[in-house]
């Protein structure tokens, strides 16, 4: 095209560019041009024909120039077409493998770990064979269901075993009602033997205790009695008190003519067995024919006398509990024991009572009690020392048994014969 053009113009140049001058200076100066009109006509005719050419040759490379940047257009159309055909599937399938991958596994994990924190262990596990963080998380949670299930067996056993402990709780403590209430039935009510009468004041720091007593008349109309305090607290010296109330009533009841307390009291230590517990003890008689009464103490707290004229004394020494040391020795200590004179015999659960400070009731303030109330009757003292010793305490319950035992020896009768 470049070459019709040049070819154009150099026949415009060469040719009718001339003959257009001349014509126009022929006008203007009204001379007769120097061709005739056939040549002018020719001379034209193939000018134009030359300029039709360039404008075909022109509307031919025009067309093709035109058609190429519709074919690049086209395929540039085509390829940003495609480019973005493959940038939206790209996201597509990058959307659906981050569902696939992402997004469903952490919706199936979150939908089990609720489950399982609403304790549904038979939720199955999502499947998840993966090397990532979700498989981590999958892993992790495979644990933790592993752990709920051990923890729920755990706590199944548990209430499995505490349903039986309640059980066996229920049924001992049916055991120890029925076994307080056979104790209870062991300690002599409040009576009168010969001239002699006693009462007892008995509280237990739990169902069943450690401390016993008793009163026994003998066929030779002498009162023997006992107080014991088995060492410990709970069954094992509930049982053991029991085995002493049953021993030292024997010994009692079939005392030799002649053998004295302090040889009972010595058997029964050298037979006591040595896996045993210990126990004190305050053994003691009362001879119907003189104004005589003897014990023997073996580790336990001091009797009280109180003369009929309000006069108080304490007596004893101590001594060794039975079952404490092998072959131990142990005396008898006689007083006098006249009409109206009370003996008041008692556990070291009442003078180591403790306050709520700590503080222990003591024999002191136990000697000024009764020193203060010596003219009562022994229920009256026996009361206001029960009312002393909860208000000591400042409460209902007790760190240790409490048992308290007194024996009154009555006015002589007098003969109906003697008052005529």
């Amino acid at each position: 095209m470049t070459a019709a053009i040049a070819s154009t113009r150099e026949n415009y140049t060469s040719t009718f560019a001339p003959l257009q001058q001349s014509l126009l200076n022929a006008l203007l100066g009204r001379v007769p041009p120097g061709l005739s009109p056939e040549q002018w006509y020719d001379l034209t005719g193939r000018t134009l024909r030359n300029i039709t050419l360039v404008q075909q040759e022109l509307l031919r490379s025009s067309r093709e120039r035109l058609q190429a940047e519709l074919h690049r257009a086209r395929n540039s159309v085509m390829q940003w077409s495609g480019l973005l055909l493959l940038g939206f599937g790209a996201v597509i399938g990058s959307a659906l493998v981050v569902r696939r991958r992402v997004v469903q596994p952490l919706g199936a994990l979150s939908q089990t770990m609720l489950r399982l924190a609403d304790n549904d262990l038979s939720t199955p596990l999502p499947r998840l064979a993966r090397a990532d963080e979700i498989g981590e998380m999958n892993d992790a949670l495979r644990v933790f269901k592993a752990n709920a299930i051990q923890r729920e067996r755990a706590q199944n056993e548990k209430q499995v075993l505490h349903a039986r402990l309640r059980d066996a709780y229920r049924q001992l403590r049916k055991d120890l009602e029925a076994a307080a209430v056979i104790q209870g039935a062991m300690l002599p009510q409040s009576s009168v033997m010969g001239d002699v009468s006693y009462r007892g004041l008995y509280r237990p720091s739990s169902l069943i205790a450690g401390d016993t007593y008793n009163v026994l008349r003998r066929n030779d109309s002498a009162i023997g009695f006992f107080q014991v305090d088995v060492a410990g607290h709970g069954a094992a010296a509930a049982l053991v008190s029991v085995a002493c109330h049953h021993t030292l009533s024997q010994a009692i009841l079939t005392r030799t003519q002649g053998m004295r307390l302090e040889e009972i009291a010595a058997e029964i230590n050298n037979g006591w067995p040595e896996d045993l517990p210990y126990f004190t003890m305050i053994l003691g008689e009362i001879n119907p024919r003189s104004r005589q009464a003897s014990i023997v103490q073996a580790g336990h707290p001091p009797p009280v006398v109180i003369r009929s004229d309000g006069l108080v004394e304490m007596i004893g020494k101590g001594g060794f509990p039975v079952g404490m040391i092998p072959a131990a020795a142990y005396e008898r200590l006689d007083f006098d024991f006249g009409p109206g004179d009370r003996l008041l015999v008692y556990s070291d659960g009442l003078v180591e009572a403790e306050d709520q400070a700590g503080e222990q009731f003591s024999e002191a303030r136990l000697r000024r009690l009764v020193r203060e109330n010596a003219m009562d009757a022994t229920p009256a003292l026996l009361d206001r020392l029960d009312v002393v010793v909860r208000s000591w305490r400042g409460s209902e319950t007790l760190d240790d048994d409490l048992s308290v035992l007194m024996l009154e020896r009555l006015p002589e009768r007098i003969p109906a014969d003697a008052v005529h």
